[in-house]
C-alpha cells in the first residue's frame, strides 16, 4: 500500500473535521435546547385543565398580509383556589385542541394568569431531532473517513 500524500492527508483532514464538527455541534445545540426546556418548566407548577374555546388570532406575516392561528382557551384552578382562564400562546393550523380536551397546565403560583399548556412533544422532538442528525453527522464522517484509508489508492485515483 502506498503511503499518503500530503493532499490526501489534508482532504481527509478537513472532511472529517467537517463533518465531526457539524455533528459534535448539532448535538451540543440539541442537548442545550433540552436543558433549556428542562430548567424552564422546573419552576412551574402542574394542574389540570380543560379546554373552553378556540380562538380565532390573526397574526402579521413579514411581507405585510395576515394569517390566521387557532389559540386554546383554557381553563384550570391552580394551588390558591381562584379559577383563571388564559389563551394558550401556542396555537395552530387546525387547532391543537378541541373544545372539552383535557389538558396539563404549566403556571407560576406569583402569576397564574401568564400560564401555557404543557407540550411535552415540542419540548422534546427538537432535541431529538437535533441529537439524530448530529450523531448521523458524525458516524457518516467517521465511516468516509475510514473507507478513504482502507480503500485501495488504484480506486480512489
Amino acid at each position: 500500500m502506498q503511503a499518503l500524500d500530503l493532499s490526501r492527508l489534508l482532504t481527509l483532514g478537513l472532511s472529517l473535521v467537517f463533518w465531526c464538527g457539524l455533528g459534535a455541534l448539532l448535538i451540543g445545540l440539541g442537548y442545550w435546547r433540552w436543558r433549556r426546556n428542562e430548567t424552564q418548566d422546573s419552576g412551574f407548577m402542574r394542574a389540570p385543565g380543560v379546554v373552553i374555546a378556540v380562538e380565532q388570532v390573526r397574526h402579521e406575516l413579514v411581507d405585510g398580509e395576515s394569517g390566521t392561528v387557532w389559540h386554546s382557551r383554557v381553563r384550570y384552578q391552580p394551588a390558591n383556589g381562584e379559577v383563571v382562564q388564559f389563551l394558550n400562546g401556542l396555537g395552530g393550523v387546525p387547532a391543537l385542541h378541541r373544545v372539552g380536551q383535557a389538558v396539563t397546565v404549566l403556571y407560576d403560583p406569583a402569576q397564574p394568569e401568564g400560564a401555557k399548556v404543557a407540550t411535552p412533544l415540542l419540548h422534546t422532538l427538537l432535541p431529538l431531532v437535533l441529537l439524530i442528525i448530529g450523531g448521523s453527522l458524525i458516524a457518516c464522517g467517521c465511516c468516509s473517513a475510514l473507507a478513504y484509508l482502507i480503500a485501495p489508492l488504484s480506486l480512489i485515483e
